[in-house]
């Protein structure tokens, strides 16, 4: 669980409070209390956390239209801006050190003051006031800052189940658990996929969008000859050390090519295989921009040239 400082925090309270089309300002925010948390104890590489408490103070403006859903709105005390103010409770968790946290925002709407997203996804004994051990647990949510989404589940004939997303140095990986005993067993097995694919996996692009492959002859064009490029980012994952022993090839659907052809109207394809052969990537092959036909003399002259072909 990684929240930002208060002004990240207090925009998704914002938006929790007014789910329909009510406007509401930030007038003030206050922050009453901040302490270590379980006394600087480290989570993982992330390492101790702080808790701040306080408050968020709003004021909406009683005219507007917006506003009007509010019941009795009209009848309430004014500041001296003519608006209504009320306020909401802060309670933030984040690494001491913002540099070894993620930069992610995780938002929970509280039911009576408890933090239900430190028991749904860290273990956790669940408290209005996370203060014990066990109201933290050791999810990876707190001990590894590369996590950055999770989906839970559970149901009898399935066990619990945990989708996982994390990124490292670019590289965003997804692991799927299923059929785990316990929640802790879910969040281990988690750790360890996680763990296994970026010590023995890689990530590496090996072309970018518009980049030049081949520039095949297209008759009866304008231009003769026709760049065709792969239409996207080419990002291939392989085992570590192999990006260099990947090899690409190139080839058309059908030759010869003939004007007219329109922009990323696929005519080819890209091929990348590892060394034993298995196919690593397919990429379709398209002209960087439309390619019109010629005129009637280069038309007549292709012509016959394709009968020789």
């Amino acid at each position: 669980m990684r929240p930002q400082p208060p002004r990240f925090a207090i925009l998704a309270a914002v938006l929790a409070l007014a789910p329909i089309a009510i406007q509401a300002e930030v007038a003030r925010v206050e922050i009453t209390s901040r302490q270590d948390v379980l006394s600087g104890k480290s989570f993982g590489s992330t390492g101790a956390y702080e808790k701040l408490k306080g408050k968020v103070y709003f004021a909406v403006d009683p005219a507007n239209p917006h506003n009007q859903i509010i019941a009795d709105l009209d009848k309430a005390p004014r500041n001296a801006q003519g608006k209504v103010e009320f306020s909401a409770d802060l309670f933030i968790l984040k690494p001491k050190d913002p540099a070894r946290g993620n930069g992610v925002l995780f938002f929970d709407v509280v039911n009576r003051g408890n933090k239900g997203l430190l028991s749904t996804f860290d273990h956790a004994k669940g408290s209005a006031d996370p203060t014990a051990e066990a109201d933290f647990g050791n999810g990876l949510l707190l001990r590894d800052p590369s996590v950055d989404g999770m989906k839970t589940g559970h149901t009898d004939s399935a066990g619990f189940c945990l989708i996982t997303s994390a990124k490292r140095n670019g590289m965003r990986l997804i692991s799927v658990v299923m059929g785990s005993p316990s929640v802790k067993a879910r969040e281990d097995a988690s750790s360890a996929l996680l763990n296994y694919g970026y010590t023995f996996y890689e990530t590496a692009r090996l072309k970018s969008a518009g980049e030049l492959i081949l520039k095949p002859r297209v008759y009866k064009s304008v231009d003769g000859f026709v760049p065709l490029v792969v239409p996207y980012n080419v990002i291939v994952t392989v085992g570590r050390g192999q990006l260099p022993t990947l090899k690409s090839t190139a080839h058309l659907f059908q030759e010869p090519l003939v004007a007219p052809l329109a922009v990323n109207q696929p005519v080819g394809e890209l091929t990348i295989k590892d060394p034993a052969g298995d196919i690593v990537a397919h990429v379709p092959l398209a002209p960087r921009k439309a390619v019109p036909a010629g005129g009637l003399w280069t038309r007549a002259v292709d012509d016959v040239r394709l009968w020789f072909n």
